[in-house]
């Protein structure tokens, strides 16, 4: 949770913490086994799982409190919305706390920890299963079998950003474990995170020395991505994919031993990743070098690996602003990724499973777009070029109305004002608001041609476009005079500037022949 005094938490009323539901006495017979779903997210359960949220929050920013009450109340928000990432960091960042300096051994491998949760995972209660998971991890949070059931909760709901995350604590407190590993790399095959399900299994292959599942896998994945790439499609699901035995073979095959003696004389080389990974196990504190390494990644297209640094990031940061603003982005990249491959797939399978997935995924895309703005305004409440920034956004992406007021406070600050009125006027016109988008063209051009260079280097093609503006929308209303007027200007200024000299022209044809 954010330690940021920027980013505060509003509360009213305290939330009731709910009651465990009464068990009914069971029917006689066989019961129905009723697949369980998360109920539909209305206003009014909005409002109370921000409400437990918002309270949980609140009670984190005190120097002390009650860690079990405040599991309880974020216990109920995730429960509720397993995929909202502000719930569930929340919720990890408090079992933090109470942990803290405590070892993730131990009851790790508690295996009968998860008993609770496996039996509603059998009965198919897959919220139960998480809210009884939750509860497990108030004592371990590193409880492995526990992680484990909640991803499989979590899997069967299509819930799969929380599914990666149980599954990433899981594989933190178990490094060494090939079952969870494989955990990991099937569940990231199965989403489509193919360049990460073969990191992992290439850890099952490092703990077994040989495996042949995992070599297998590999070959598997590889020849998956090879094929959409190519667009030749994903396999016939009946048939597999078919599996090169030379690759599986080869990561069989017996390495050469060296002896000790030369082993040792060779020069051993780090790749620039390895540098910047020794680097942070060397100084943690210095962040530059988590993102040096998370563009290097995101450069490779592993947006995955990039999100996982810039988390740890944040921890050695504590929770910087502009860390956090790193880590919101490449979360947005990782997930334009994962609906990109999925828009993919829809286009090469066109099933009606294909087609929903990649729907589900660009509603999510457009959800974290829109909660990365709202986070990023909350954390610089005062900074104007945010505001610039977010309100271009959102006229890019057509929301004109939510754009406006953004850029009329940017247009306060005389170094944004250009840019920010040219934005607004755009968005007036598009809501057929011509007269007042022309007045901020106006406002636009007179605050580009007062513009001291050194701060807003970009005045004079602001003043250019400003002037096309003003030509286009008294185009728009038929005065061809007023038109001709300001094209007449820009052509002036920049004979070359977009299509003004040829839009001058036809203008002054239509008035020669009217």
């Amino acid at each position: 949770m954010s330690d940021d005094k920027e980013n505060e938490f509003d509360f009213d009323d305290e939330p009731k913490v709910e009651e465990p539901a009464k068990e009914k006495p069971a029917a006689s017979g066989p019961p129905e086994v009723k697949e369980q779903m998360l109920p539909e997210m209305t206003p009014g359960l909005r409002r109370r799982l921000q409400m437990c949220f918002d309270h949980g929050a609140k009670l984190m920013k005190e120097l002390k409190y009650d860690y079990s009450y405040v599991h309880t109340l974020l216990s109920q928000s995730v429960a509720g919305d397993p995929n909202n990432q502000k719930y569930l960091d929340a919720l990890l960042e408090n079992l933090h706390r109470q942990h803290k300096g405590k070892s993730k051994a131990g009851s790790a491998f508690n295996w009968g920890s998860a008993n609770n949760v496996r039996a509603e995972l059998d009965k198919k209660q897959w919220v139960t299963a998480i809210k009884l998971g939750l509860d497990n991890l108030v004592e371990q949070p590193w409880d492995v079998p526990t992680l484990r059931a909640m991803a499989e909760a979590c899997a069967a709901l299509d819930v799969n950003d929380a599914e990666l995350r149980f599954l990433r604590l899981a594989l933190e407190a178990a490094p060494r474990n090939a079952d969870v590993a494989k955990h990991c790399a099937q569940a990231l095959t199965r989403i489509g995170i193919y360049d990460q399900a073969i990191a992992c299994w290439h850890r099952v292959e490092e703990i077994k020395n040989i495996d042949e599942e995992a070599a297998k896998a590999i070959a598997d994945i590889t020849m998956l991505k090879n094929r959409i790439a190519s667009g030749l499609g994903t396999p016939d699901p009946h048939g597999g994919v078919a599996t090169p035995r030379a690759a599986a073979l080869a990561k069989l095959a017996p390495q050469k031993k060296v002896a000790p003696e030369k082993a040792k004389m060779r020069e051993i080389k780090l790749t620039p990743r390895q540098e910047l990974e020794r680097a942070i196990t060397e100084y943690s504190g210095d962040i530059e070098n988590y993102f040096q390494l998370a563009d290097l990644m995101l450069g490779e297209s592993r947006p995955g690996e990039a999100v996982a640094v810039l988390q740890k990031a944040v921890e050695e940061s504590h929770r910087r602003p502009d860390v956090i603003d790193r880590l919101e982005q490449a979360q947005l990249e990782h997930l334009k990724i994962r609906s990109s491959i999925a828009d993919k797939k829809a286009q090469l399978d066109a099933t009606p499973e294909a087609q929903d997935a990649a729907t589900k995924l660009a509603d999510e895309v457009a959800k974290l777009e829109a909660e990365n703005r709202q986070n990023k305004l909350a954390r610089y409440p005062g900074r104007k070029d945010i505001k610039l920034e977010i309100g271009h956004q959102l006229k890019k992406g057509g929301q004109y109305a939510e754009a406006i007021p953004l850029l009329n406070d940017a247009a306060t600050d005389p170094d944004l004002a250009a840019a920010a009125l040219l934005d607004l006027g755009d968005c007036q016109l598009q809501l057929k608001q011509t007269d007042k988008a022309i007045n901020n063209y106006k406002r636009a051009l007179q605050s580009a041609s007062d513009a001291d260079p050194a701060k807003n280097p970009k005045a004079p093609e602001q003043k250019k476009l400003a002037l096309y503006r003003i030509a286009m929308a008294n185009l728009a209303r038929k005065d061809l005079e007023r038109a001709e007027k300001y094209l007449k200007e820009v052509v002036k200024l920049d004979p070359n500037f977009r299509d003004a000299k040829a839009r001058l022209d036809k203008v002054r044809a239509m008035r020669h022949k009217g």
